[in-house]
């Protein structure tokens, strides 16, 4: 019998498990798509979505604050996306050299 191999963590920033609306647009979608965040840190977002977004796609991403309504903007690629067991997908996102504050985030939302 095989021992399970061990996979090594390869993330270097702390992700924190937080839930913020989400819009998504970029040159390869047909329309704006409506997400969650289902995990964000300093380099990157994990996302939740209804629709399947394409590894490499470039996005534009707007959170919305739900304290004060501020729109957060940022923009990155799709690095990841596997579809989940209740019909949606998991998309990770890389963020383009712009970083998030994921900290005050999440105080923002508790």
């Amino acid at each position: 019998m095989q021992e399970a191999q061990h996979v090594k963590e390869r993330r270097v920033f702390y992700r924190f498990s937080i839930n913020i609306p989400v819009s998504c647009v970029g040159p390869s979608l047909n329309k704006p798509v409506n997400a969650y965040t289902h995990d964000i840190s300093v380099e990157g977002l994990g996302l939740v979505t209804d629709t399947e977004i394409i590894c490499g796609t470039i996005l534009k991403i707007c959170l919305q604050m739900a304290d004060n309504g501020e729109k957060i903007l940022t923009q990155g690629k799709v690095a990841w996306s596997n579809p989940t067991d209740d019909n949606k997908y998991r998309v990770g996102i890389k963020l383009d050299g712009l970083t998030l504050e994921p900290i005050s985030l999440v105080l923002r939302t508790i």
